[in-house]
């Protein structure tokens, strides 16, 4: 009760093929056109695993998953949801047929799509086209109306992620449909709302920052102020996804994430002094800087990781283990945070030689 854990919503969010269980390897043979066009005119997603893609103006697409859907709950009537959300990633082009592109309204958002040359094939390119969220809408409307008919209470979880991050243009929101808010930022939130989404929460990939690299970043004041916006609009809970265990140089972006979600109305320097003051005792103004600067730097991007910042950065650590002074476990903290600013000015000395290396500059000595 005091960690207000254990409860449950009901709710089961997740890439989940759209609804249709199996896939290719199930359904393909018989119903290729239930599949996403390729650019090379194929349906053919036998490459394409479990990252599949449908073709969702398909009508007898739709009426199958909702008469499995049906079947499934019919099953298990205690089933309170079920996830319509489309696969992610894959080496596989969204559909781009007659049908389903003229579901994509002209004066939707632009965005950026990816075209496969073969599925399953890494080869592509990027191509400027509107956002496809009034398609996806269609395709989940017309499943959610189906299964409602049958089971009136069964919610339907869809995602705004990826080219559907945009609200919908034309269309409305099924009232059963449950949306998972994966943009970090709040600018399309309202939007969502005034589609129709009457239950929609954030699950963000905002901590997933630099995880491919392993630079510092903090973010303390944008967690702050974005989960302050969920909490006035209407936010129905919170899914944070991929703690990626960089402690060294993420670990207050975790701390700070975990007290906004039991207050979301704290403000960013009242966690930034928290987490000073109850972990680096006498060293908290100095380790104070130190956050409030790679926060700066996370704002201008991380190319500005020069060698003088590298040291303005490591005298900020060196000023906070002075004050320590005998509190070997302050030290000891100070000393992880250091592991992490070590490994940035490796990694950005390595990045410096590659690029060095690859516009053959004097200054590289590979020796």
């Amino acid at each position: 009760d005091w960690h207000r854990l254990g409860g449950r919503l009901g709710i089961h969010g997740g890439h989940a093929g759209a609804g249709l269980k199996g896939g290719w390897e199930k359904h393909g043979q018989e119903h290729p056109e239930w599949f996403a066009l390729q650019t090379d005119g194929t349906r053919d997603q036998s490459r394409a695993g479990g990252r599949f893609r449908l073709c969702m103006s398909n009508r007898e697409l739709i009426a199958f998953v909702a008469e499995s859907i049906i079947e499934q709950v019919k099953n298990n009537p205690d089933l309170a949801s079920v996830s319509l959300s489309p696969n992610d990633g894959g080496y596989s082009s969204f559909c781009m047929c007659e049908n389903c592109t003229e579901l994509d309204p002209p004066k939707a958002p632009m965005i950026s799509m990816l075209l496969f040359d073969r599925v399953g094939e890494s080869k592509r390119r990027q191509i400027e086209y509107v956002s496809i969220t009034d398609r996806m809408v269609s395709y989940w409307n017309g499943v959610a109306e189906r299964v409602n008919e049958v089971h009136p209470n069964v919610l339907f979880v869809v995602d705004a992620y990826s080219c559907y991050s945009h609200p919908p243009v034309r269309r409305k929101l099924h009232p059963n449909l449950v949306v998972r808010y994966v943009p970090s930022t709040t600018d399309g939130w309202e939007g969502w709302q005034r589609a129709g989404a009457k239950r929609i929460y954030w699950r963000p990939n905002i901590l997933l920052a630099n995880r491919r690299n392993g630079l510092p970043h903090v973010m303390v004041d944008r967690l702050a102020d974005t989960m302050r916006f969920m909490a006035d609009n209407g936010t129905l809970a919170t899914d944070f996804d991929s703690v990626i265990h960089n402690w060294a140089v993420h670990g207050l972006n975790y701390y700070a994430a975990a007290r906004l979600n039991w207050n979301p109305y704290l403000t960013a320097d009242e966690i930034l002094d928290d987490y000073c003051t109850s972990g680096f005792g006498e060293g908290a103004a100095a380790a104070r800087r130190y956050f409030l600067k790679i926060q700066e730097i996370a704002a201008d991007g991380e190319k500005t990781y020069t060698p003088e910042v590298i040291r303005q950065l490591r005298g900020l650590l060196n000023e906070a283990d002075r004050a320590a002074g005998d509190d070997a476990t302050v030290r000891s903290r100070i000393a992880f945070l250091r592991l992490g600013l070590n490994f940035t000015d490796l990694q950005m000395t390595i990045n410096r030689i590659v690029e060095q290396a690859k516009a053959k500059d004097p200054a590289f000595d590979p020796k």
